[in-house]
């Protein structure tokens, strides 16, 4: 059963809503603004992905030749999204660099976090820092994510179609690619 491109451009849209959230959420990070239900976006990555990854397993493509055989996409959409990449990459070092070893808790109306086998107190401006330093380690990479399967569904030529693996052999992709315009 091959989807059509509206049914692929209304999945891009709600990647579009994903990366503008995650945006937003990454912003607020910077004035320690933490939102807990937030992590929903994890979730949602999943339901913007899948259809990535079945597009991309119907037209043989790999890890390996993903980007370079995703030309339909604009220029101006493969810069954006190479900034991105370079972006969550260095806010991944970042991360790193700055994330605290352990994550703090609410316990009992107080804020608290574990350093060296010990529970201390802390503040409650300090627990949002904390849980927006956490919080911007993810959401850097949300919008990577999110971005990017929002460009490669929305620009997704016509001729590109998802069919169910029974009308496909064991190496899926192999058959059903006649009507593709990749060479």
């Amino acid at each position: 059963m091959a989807k059509s491109k509206s049914e692929w451009r209304s999945i891009s849209w709600w990647a579009f809503l994903g990366f503008g959230v995650s945006l937003a959420v990454h912003i607020s990070t910077f004035f320690d603004i933490y939102i807990s239900g937030i992590w929903i976006l994890h979730i949602g990555l999943f339901f913007v992905w899948i259809p990535v990854f079945l597009v991309s397993q119907s037209r043989g493509l790999t890890s390996s030749n993903f980007f370079g055989r995703s030309s339909w996409i604009p220029g101006w959409g493969q810069g954006l999204l190479i900034l991105a990449c370079l972006y969550g990459l260095i806010n991944f070092a970042s991360f790193q660099a700055n994330a605290p070893s352990k994550q703090p808790y609410e316990f009992n109306g107080k804020y608290m976090i574990q350093r060296d086998g010990t529970n201390y107190e802390i503040s409650k401006q300090e627990y949002n820092h904390i849980q927006a330093l956490i919080l911007r380690g993810f959401s850097g990479h949300w919008m990577m994510f999110y971005l990017a399967s929002a460009l490669y569904l929305f620009y997704l030529p016509p001729t590109v179609s998802v069919t169910d693996r029974d009308d496909q052999d064991d190496d899926w992709g192999e058959q059903g690619n006649n009507n593709d315009s990749w060479d």
